[in-house]
């Protein structure tokens, strides 16, 4: 580890600079079209504190292991052109789109672990913004300490803390989830003016994220298409109806091409067995659901079912076994993180706009489950699913503190 974050004189000077860069851009996003309280301050250098912290302690006293592909971005950042092609595809462009971040760390992975952090962060303000855009537009109240509350929690959040201080992929993933959200919500809460200029920083977002991690992207434009097509079914005019089934078609044949071009394959559930089962020897006691039962659509929907809950609550052993969950003690407390947020929400998820964020958020997590095979991949993929989720986790958490507040 102290091989590919190492620290010198000029690297301690330079992350030091940037980490005053990076704290003070976040705070200028902080302030964009609201006033910022010094409690979203105090919480912001909070959180990226922690999550620095957590980066130094790990390479002073190595406690948690560096994921392999650490290796290959921190080959990249120290000399970009002799390596970048080096490895597979999503290597290749996940480092060619941050050709420029990947400069500006000087030759340093350290250093970048920082922007790292900062494109996270950025990720997070977008969405917390997009979601106090979201219940004003439904004349929901929201605290005024709302976004120091979002940013407090994600200070807690153990996949967050454990992966964003690396050289992978979530980073970047969540920045350009977090502004697709951020526009996407401008749009659909019908904000006034150049809607033509959101539409293709839109596009532009959603494939970056489709280019960082496809799965994620084809997920998400699954999600908005879902949306699109509810919201033409509910006016039940015939002239809506056939616009939505020509909308369909067309979409599924937009998905097909992405997952044909990425991974040489055509959506069945036949096709997910044996992908699945392909697996269990590059993974070996790792993998799970590599013999589940797909014959037949009610065996296919259960066995979809079982990925779905074990994918969210990874790893908590639901058909894996204890043994290997017990391996993964971080991991495990990321799972009781998510299990505590989530029964928190469900005392509010009656209120609409949250309703929406759920569901959003399920049909995320629906289709990276079919495919995750391993699991330490599945508390990393899920991340832009449970971000998402951040909001509305903090908003409960708001809601439910000051109930306990007022019974006493």
């Amino acid at each position: 580890m102290k091989e590919i974050f190492e620290f010198d004189t000029l690297s301690i000077l330079i992350s030091t600079f940037y980490f005053g860069l990076v704290i003070s851009l976040l705070i200028l996003l902080l302030s964009y079209g609201n006033k910022v309280k010094k409690s979203a301050v105090y919480s912001l250098v909070f959180g990226v504190s922690i999550y620095y912290a957590f980066f130094i302690l790990n390479h002073m006293f190595p406690f948690k292991s560096i994921p392999p592909d650490s290796v290959y971005y921190a080959n990249i950042i120290k000399d970009f052109w002799n390596n970048y092609d080096l490895w597979s595809e999503g290597v290749k462009l996940y480092s060619i789109i941050n050709y420029i971040p990947f400069q500006l760390s000087l030759k340093y992975p350290v250093v970048f672990v920082l922007i790292n952090i900062f494109f996270f962060y950025c990720g997070i303000i977008f969405i917390g913004k997009s979601f106090m855009k979201l219940m004003r537009f439904y004349d929901i109240s929201v605290s005024n300490n709302f976004m120091a509350h979002l940013l407090l929690y994600t200070s807690f959040y153990p996949a967050g803390i454990i992966i964003i201080p690396t050289l992978l992929r979530e980073g970047s993933m969540i920045l350009f989830f977090g502004l697709s959200t951020y526009i996407l919500t401008d749009l659909y809460t019908q904000a006034q003016g150049r809607k033509g200029i959101k539409m293709i920083i839109l596009f532009t977002a959603i494939i970056l994220l489709t280019l960082i991690r496809p799965i994620g992207g084809v997920s998400y434009m699954l999600a908005i298409f879902l949306f699109y097509l509810w919201n033409i079914w509910k006016k039940g005019a015939l002239k809506s109806i056939l616009i939505s089934i020509f909308s369909l078609t067309i979409f599924i044949l937009l998905i097909n091409f992405i997952v044909d071009s990425f991974y040489n394959m055509r959506f069945s559930f036949s096709w997910i067995a044996k992908f699945r089962a392909s697996h269990e020897a590059l993974f070996g006691s790792e993998s799970y659901g590599t013999n589940l039962d797909w014959s037949g659509l009610i065996n296919s929907i259960k066995s979809s079912f079982l990925l779905l809950l074990q994918y969210i609550f990874s790893p908590f052993p639901i058909i894996i076994s204890p043994e290997i969950a017990l391996q993964k003690i971080i991991p495990l407390i990321d799972a009781g993180f998510i299990m505590i947020s989530l029964t928190l929400v469900l005392f509010y998820v009656r209120i609409k706009p949250l309703k929406m964020i759920i569901l959003f958020s399920f049909i995320l997590l629906v289709v990276p489950a079919l495919f995750e095979t391993h699991i330490s991949g599945a508390y990393r993929h899920r991340m832009n699913a449970v971000v998402l989720l951040l909001p509305v986790f903090a908003f409960a958490m708001n809601k439910t503190l000051i109930k306990l507040t007022k019974d006493k």
